[in-house]
Order: C-alpha cells, then sequence, then structure tokens
C-alpha cells in the first residue's frame, strides 16, 4: 500500500508543477527587461528624483489598475522609506490614493480629468510628475502629463509594451521642463 501512494501523483503535485513553470518564466522575463533597461535613463531619473528632493519641489504619482498601485506603493516608499535618521522626508503624493477626489472629477467632469485636474491644484514648475502606464495611451494619464507640462514639471513616464503610439508623450521616458 506504501508504495502505491508513492507513485500516486496529486492535484497539488500538478499545481506545484504549474507554479515553478510560471516562476521560471516570470523571472527569465524579468532578467530579459533589467538587462534591456538603459541605465542612462534610470539615472536620470534618479537626477531628477535627488533634485527634486533638495529643492523641496514635490513629486506626484499616478496611473490606472496596477499602475495606480505602483504610483501608491512608490509614493509610500518615497514618502516613508527614504527617511533617514529622522530626516526630511521627500514632498511625494499619489494621486490614486484619494478614492473620493478621483470618482468625483470622474462622475461631475469626465473620466479622462482625474489625474489632471488634480494636478491643475497643485503641480508647479519644477515639481516632477511621475505616470505609469502599461501601455502607454491611457487618456487621464497623458492629459496629467498635459497638465503637468503647461506648468513646468517634470515629466517622467513609465511604460509597458510598446510606451504608447506615436502621439504619445510617453514615448520618452523622461522629459524635462522648457
Amino acid at each position: 500500500m506504501n508504495s502505491l501512494l508513492q507513485h500516486h501523483k496529486s492535484p497539488l503535485d500538478d499545481c506545484r508543477t504549474l507554479a515553478l513553470h510560471a516562476a521560471a518564466g516570470y523571472f527569465t522575463e524579468l532578467d530579459r527587461v533589467l538587462h534591456s533597461l538603459s541605465y542612462h535613463v534610470v539615472d536620470q531619473i534618479t537626477e531628477v528624483l535627488v533634485q527634486a528632493y533638495k529643492d523641496n519641489r514635490t513629486v506626484y504619482l499616478f496611473g490606472n489598475g496596477g499602475s495606480a498601485a505602483l504610483a501608491s506603493h512608490w509614493a509610500c516608499d518615497l514618502g516613508k522609506g527614504t527617511v533617514v535618521n529622522g530626516g526630511r522626508r521627500f514632498r511625494v503624493l499619489s494621486l490614486t490614493d484619494n478614492v473620493a477626489v478621483m470618482t468625483a472629477w470622474a462622475n461631475d467632469a469626465c473620466y479622462d480629468d482625474i489625474f489632471a485636474e488634480q494636478l491643475r491644484h497643485f503641480v508647479e514648475k519644477g515639481d516632477v510628475v511621475l505616470a505609469i502606464s502599461g501601455s502607454g495611451n491611457s487618456p487621464n494619464v497623458l492629459k496629467g502629463l498635459r497638465v503637468a507640462g503647461e506648468a513646468g514639471a517634470y515629466k517622467i513616464g513609465l511604460t509597458g509594451y510598446q510606451g504608447g503610439g506615436n502621439e504619445s508623450p510617453l514615448r520618452s521616458l523622461l522629459s524635462r521642463p522648457l
């Protein structure tokens, strides 16, 4: 009887095998993406964020869906995770964290305005606006970046896939104010 149990494959074994294959695929793709990143662009983004900190400028982050969660998490990391020995904190705000404001703009105006209208109230020249978009084509993200540009803010776009269409300001990963 004991030898029969050793040769029997349970559904749990199938799940483990699937999970191992999925994890291996994920890490292979992650490795490929990390090796394809432009370290020059990463350095530029780092320089902009460090300068914003030194100049006491505000960093605004936003995106939709999973990108909204990333924006929220990144704002937490910058606002809390960078504090050393009680030092000054980053001025940072995720525009995706106030659901009441987002849904008010979506309901009373248009969903495409949920980030642009929040930025209109606060963004200033020299601030940093970081937009995260898997497609690079989300109208509300693009509209928020336009408002940031009009205010003279640094615009940083992080995208996946092809990074937006030909007209997308997210085609360039980093854009400085005029």
